[in-house]
């Protein structure tokens, strides 16, 4: 019987990998990439303005008939600015205004002027009491174009304006203003005391200069004063509670002492209340009262 030896073979692995050189990952090599290039661009743009020192020419193209026949495009410098011809209106002629256009706007402080100046006239001209003061106010107003008797010239009677009021203000031409006024004067001719005479109405005619000073410019001129009555209806009878009954004398209370309460109603506006208060006189008033 034979014996036979096997040979072993031994099989040795060599690691390929090993040997190989290493390589660096996918995205660390994009990144790697990116950076040379934008450092490449940026290095191009450094230089490219390094070349620039000259300023930039521009190409400017003449008109056909005075460019050259053998001659395009001319290179030249930087342009030069024309001045934009300004055309200057001429002035304007003075502007002719009507009054209407005059008076569109009225100076508020004007009309104040005139209102307060157009009393004080009044107030004075129909003040006569032999006081040499108040003739000479009246003759101080008056223009001296004027030169006609007033009453205060002579003592024949006695005349007090007990009020005197503006009741309009209206334009009269450049700074001026018609004013009318409405007073009442307390009069006696004789030896008898004062009588009450009816309320009148007068148009004083009234300049304001630059600084707001207000002048008379002519004597009063009459003027018709109408009046009118307006026709209401008064609230039907009915009893109010007592808390609007005691509201009504508290506030009626501020004229003098409430005698009575005479007739009471309820209208769209609340409660009418009419109360008699007295005075000092011994006279009762009738007064309406909406608590």
């Amino acid at each position: 019987m034979e014996t036979h030896d096997l040979e072993t073979e031994t099989y040795e692995t060599i690691p390929w990998s090993q040997l190989a050189p290493a390589r660096t990952p996918l995205p660390t090599r994009v990144a790697f990439a990116l950076i040379g290039a934008i450092a490449a661009v940026a290095l191009a743009y450094f230089l490219a303005s390094l070349l620039r020192d000259d300023p930039p020419r521009v190409v400017v193209t003449l008109p056909p008939e005075s460019a050259p026949a053998d001659q395009g495009a001319i290179v030249a410098g930087p342009p030069v600015t024309t001045p934009t011809p300004v055309t200057v209106a001429a002035p304007e002629a003075a502007v002719l205004y009507s009054e209407a256009d005059l008076m569109a706007v009225i100076p508020e402080e004007e009309q104040r002027a005139a209102s307060a100046r157009a009393i004080w006239f009044v107030t004075d001209y129909f003040t006569v009491d032999g006081d040499p003061a108040t003739a000479a106010s009246v003759r101080d107003a008056l223009p001296a174009a004027i030169n006609v008797a007033i009453p205060h010239d002579g003592f024949g009677g006695v005349s007090y304006v007990e009020w005197a009021e503006a009741l309009a203000v209206r334009p009269d031409g450049p700074s001026r203003y018609a004013v009318d006024v409405i007073f009442r004067t307390l009069a006696a001719g004789g030896e008898g005391p004062p009588a009450r005479d009816p309320v009148r109405a007068v148009r004083v005619r009234v300049v304001v200069d630059a600084s707001g000073t207000a002048a008379i410019l002519d004597l009063p001129e009459p003027l018709a004063l109408e009046t009118a009555t307006a026709e209401v209806e008064v609230p039907a009878g009915s009893d109010p509670p007592p808390d609007v009954v005691d509201r009504a004398v508290t506030l009626a209370s501020s004229l003098g002492p409430v005698d009575d309460v005479l007739t009471s109603g309820f209208d769209a506006a609340g409660w009418r209340i009419v109360v008699l208060v007295g005075d000092p006189s011994g006279l009762s008033w009738p007064i309406a009262v909406r608590p």
